[in-house]
């Protein structure tokens, strides 16, 4: 357990002998949290089970109990060091390529929402059958394909590459990914993809600062331009998407998947950003960005500011 910091993985296989469902449960000393403390066993089964440990120290131990006395078997205990990218972070980057080229277990800590559809760019190849794993089977995935006047066409996506961003349409919720003995071969970085016409979709691994120019989908689940005026207001967090190079007003966008033409609500709005929101001086949401706005006072973050 040398090496332990930060991140690891809990791997152990359990059983028991009781006649009734039964539970495990889980604590730590010499450092460290469990987010899980408590596993359910089935009678005369071996259950593999994986655990986060958040914290993790050389001198972490955990102790194994059953809620019923003498009915535990355990197998095969190890703890695993693991890579911990969170999508606030700024070195997700840097932890990438400083493990290039190894197989090496990831947490990865952003939400992904079964209620919309989530800009995603990630650091490793996924085929269908490991997105459906993942993602929940039946997961739909949209590449950027082209710009058409104010329509941004999406096509379908099998696989995803890594560095390339998608549009992902999960069919369960995560909020943390565990994914063991991932392959970082070839990661460069993020990348991006340009259609016909001058719109690119470009992917971040970082918490990325937006030009005033680029547009993202904002908490309104609108397409919007970041407000650069506003403190990390236009602070973009990792392992997600945005536009480049849309021109004029960006209202009236749309995005269709083939056919089918959706409106801007059914989009990734959920939480891609660290903006305050914004409320006028009686209270009133207006949004998360000063841009466009009369003149006059307004509250951002529990303070005011004056638009001029």
């Amino acid at each position: 357990l040398t090496n332990l910091s930060r991140y690891a993985f809990l791997y152990f296989r359990a059983g028991q002998n009781r006649g009734t469902e039964t539970s495990l449960e889980l604590s730590i000393s010499g450092g460290g949290t469990l987010p899980i403390k408590q596993v359910s066993l089935t009678q005369g089964e071996f259950t593999d089970f994986m655990v986060p440990i958040v914290a993790a120290t050389p001198d972490t131990k955990i102790t194994f109990k059953c809620s019923t006395g003498g009915c535990l078997f355990l197998d095969e205990v190890r703890i695993e060091r693991a890579i911990y990218l969170d999508d606030n972070a700024k070195d997700n980057s840097y932890k990438l390529s400083a493990n290039k080229g190894e197989t090496v277990n990831v947490a990865l800590s952003r939400n992904f929402s079964t209620a919309y559809w989530n800009t995603i760019c990630l650091p490793f190849n996924f085929d269908k059958s490991e997105i459906d794993a993942i993602f929940g089977e039946g997961t739909e995935l949209k590449a950027f394909d082209r710009q058409e006047g104010s329509t941004l066409y999406f096509k379908d996506a099998e696989s995803i590459v890594s560095g390339q961003p998608y549009l992902l349409k999960p069919t369960t919720d995560q909020s943390l990914l565990m994914l063991v003995d991932t392959e970082l071969d070839g990661v460069s970085g993020p990348g991006s993809v340009s259609g016909t016409g001058s719109v690119a979709f470009n992917g971040t691994f970082n918490a990325t600062r937006l030009l005033d120019t680029d547009v993202f989908f904002n908490t309104d689940n609108k397409l919007t331009r970041p407000d650069t005026t506003i403190e990390n207001a236009n602070l973009l967090k990792g392992f997600r998407a945005y536009f480049s190079g849309i021109l004029g007003d960006v209202a009236s966008a749309q995005v269709s998947f083939g056919d089918v033409v959706t409106s801007i609500d059914s989009i990734d709005g959920g939480a891609q950003f660290n903006a305050d929101k914004v409320y006028s001086i009686d209270g009133q949401y207006i949004g998360t960005t000063t841009a466009g706005l009369k003149k006059g006072i307004y509250i951002v973050g529990n303070k005011k500011v004056v638009v001029k």
